[in-house]
């Protein structure tokens, strides 16, 4: 909805079934946008920080770089913003960063992090309701939208063409 174009991913682990999932949802949702899926715009990371640093770091050296990255859970996110911050770009000025899961990290970064917040307490009714009552487990709905937790690092994209920045890491 803001006007991204190029939407970079940091998928998780490849034999996770979760971050295929995340994964899948990435792709069918710029499939529906009518956007293609360059190889170049998807990285992996292990879930943690650090990983999600390092991913960061290879899509944000990608020409043209993304003006937005889905990362799979809030740790990698949160790695991502470090590498762009690194890298002296603006978030959310050069490059919009979200994360997965809403978790308490997003709200304490600086600036605060969106992410995508999955309704828990209704997850966790439906898997309890299937233990529970196994005989009419068929009928209880298993599929939940996620909801964003829209904060300081979602913006417009830059304008490209006034945005050749280049990509230097500050030494220290």
């Amino acid at each position: 909805a803001l006007g991204h174009r190029r939407i970079a991913a940091i998928a998780g682990p490849e034999d996770d079934p979760r971050a295929q999932e995340r994964e899948l949802g990435y792709l069918d949702a710029l499939a529906e946008l009518g956007l293609d899926c360059d190889a170049m715009l998807v990285a992996s990371g292990d879930w943690s920080f650090a990983s999600g640093m390092e991913a960061a770091r290879l899509l944000l050296q990608v020409s043209p770089r993304p003006t937005a990255i889905v990362a799979m859970n809030d740790a990698m996110a949160a790695g991502a913003i470090h590498a762009a911050l690194a890298y002296r770009l603006s978030v959310p000025g050069d490059v919009s960063i979200i994360g997965f899961g809403d978790t308490p990290l997003a709200g304490h970064m600086n600036p605060p992090m969106a992410s995508l917040r999955m309704p828990l307490a209704e997850m966790a009714r439906a898997a309890a309701g299937k233990l529970l009552h196994p005989e009419g487990a068929a009928s209880i709905a298993c599929e939940f939208g996620a909801e964003l937790a829209a904060r300081a690092t979602l913006a417009a994209p830059p304008d490209q063409a006034g945005t050749a920045s280049s990509l230097r890491l500050q030494s220290g």
